[in-house]
């Protein structure tokens, strides 16, 4: 053989060797992947709209935690379901065309005792089921271009006429069927609509991404007492009539970025909120929140920060655009006499917020009248609002907002598109030992009627108004008589 056939003969070993090793690489790569994705349809899941799937996605979901952790597939298909517990390390992954639906059947979900954190409010028509639940798990994750569907048109029934003059819920109330507000608690435990949708609960790095969620009997997602919270690209829909349909909750919550999001709910669109009684570490304070780049949308309030008794602190909201809501930003200490003491809210800021077709754009109250907690340190910058209510910045004589600022900012006083029971006199009112000020900021009125005058200051503590023009408003035309 001549040293050239030897020589290709050499090479061409080589080469089958190499090529051989890097098939054997390619394989175990393979194997590997698919090692740390789990579909459900391989655990007996059937997408036909139908069949219960909660234990076939459970063990879908256990299995894959008993492997180190991975991923969760969903894939095309309408799959039932009750109450799926996430575990540590696990994505849940809606692929396109995939509708997790939760099942109409309130014996399919988990009860209140399933973990110390879980609660109801009976009073409000809704118990402690839920349809996906992480607690005390970390790196967790809910992704995909698919749809998480609550089932809510099973449980609530047709919406009650909003009374005259209402601005919240004024395209009417929708309840949970068969229920009264006095029924006796163990009755309304049995009747009562599953609770919030989607729970966290004192996690660590929370992500959902990309998700569609509709049609939620209560809260869509609650994140409560978690740290390093990642929330983007989702989309909320729920009718305007919707009892308690919250789009985003944020309580107790350190470490937050909620972001590009479109949130269209009838309750609150995002509320951040510092109740953290139910919590097993009472002392955690929602603080560190960011929110920008949303589109949000609600009949009551779009922003609620407040409701607890705990801290709410280091919140900046920026990039908003609002739809229609009965108040644009609404700050409220104490909710209800759950907590009489209220929430302490300190250093917020909200800027660059287009709203439209909203009550009061902006609304800063202690709540109940026993409110001792304090409000401050709130600054609105860049902010336009057609409303057709005022803003308002009030106390209730035993605490008040302090150090409220407005700057840089249009509002429009527009004509109602509800016939109100009684009309305010003054744009801006800021009462009751509340302070405030505000800086370049326009107001113009256009087509409103009934309007005294552009502000009420009675009783506030301060309010400074440095290169404002706020006209007085237009007066009202009467019709010509005719002869």
């Amino acid at each position: 053989m001549t040293r050239m056939k030897k020589t290709v003969c050499i090479f061409a070993c080589i080469l089958c060797t190499v090529m051989s090793a890097l098939s054997w690489q390619s394989m175990c790569h393979a194997t590997e992947a698919k090692r740390f994705e789990f579909n459900i349809t391989e655990f007996g899941a059937i997408g036909d709209g139908k069949t219960i799937n909660t234990k076939a996605i459970q063990q879908a979901v256990d299995e894959c935690a008993k492997n180190g952790g991975g991923t969760i597939v969903i894939p095309p298909g309408t799959f039932v379901c009750g109450t799926i517990f996430l575990k540590n390390n696990t994505e849940l992954r809606l692929a396109p065309g995939a509708i997790l639906k939760a099942s109409p059947n309130r014996d399919d979900y988990c009860k209140l005792d399933a973990y110390p954190q879980n609660f109801e409010v009976l009073n409000e028509g809704w118990g402690a089921a839920h349809l996906i639940v992480g607690v005390n798990v970390k790196n967790v994750s809910i992704t995909g271009e698919g749809t998480i569907d609550g089932s809510a048109d099973v449980f609530l029934g047709d919406p009650r006429p909003a009374p005259k003059g209402a601005t919240t819920w004024r395209h009417g109330f929708a309840w949970t069927k068969g229920l009264a507000h006095n029924t006796a608690p163990e009755t309304a435990r049995k009747l009562a609509r599953p609770g919030q949708l989607i729970v966290f609960c004192e996690s660590q790095s929370v992500r959902m991404r990309n998700i569609s969620v509709r049609n939620a009997p209560s809260w869509c997602c609650f994140i409560y007492g978690c740290e390093d919270v990642f929330v983007t690209g989702i989309k909320i829909d729920n009718p305007p009539t919707f009892a308690n349909s919250d789009g985003l909750d944020i309580d107790s919550c350190r470490n937050v970025v909620v972001s590009d999001c479109r949130i269209i709910t009838g309750d609150d669109a995002i509320a951040v909120r510092g109740a953290p009684s139910h919590l097993l570490n009472k002392e955690r304070a929602c603080e560190h929140v960011v929110i920008t780049n949303c589109v949000l949308s609600s009949s009551s309030s779009v922003f609620r920060i407040g409701v607890g008794n705990g801290t709410i602190r280091d919140v900046n909201i920026s990039n908003i655009i609002i739809l229609t809501g009965a108040v644009g930003f609404h700050f409220q200490s104490s909710y209800n006499a759950s907590a009489p003491r209220g929430v302490n809210i300190s250093r917020v800021r909200c800027s660059n917020v287009n709203m439209r077709a909203v009550a009061y754009p902006i609304k800063i109250t202690p709540g109940t009248k026993t409110a001792t907690a304090t409000i401050e340190d709130i600054t609105f910058d860049g902010i336009y609002a057609e409303s057709y209510v005022g803003l308002v910045v009030t106390g209730n004589g035993k605490t008040a907002p302090k150090r409220v600022t407005v700057r840089n900012s249009e509002f429009v006083a527009v004509a109602s598109p509800i016939e109100m029971s009684r009309f305010p006199e003054a744009y801006f009112s800021v009462t009751d030992g509340a302070s405030a000020r505000f800086e370049n900021v326009t107001l113009r009125w256009d087509n409103a009627k009934h309007w005294q005058t552009p502000s009420d200051f009675t009783k506030a503590a301060s309010v400074k108004t440095i290169n404002c023009d706020w006209p007085n408003p237009p007066a009202e035309t009467k019709p010509a008589e005719t002869k």
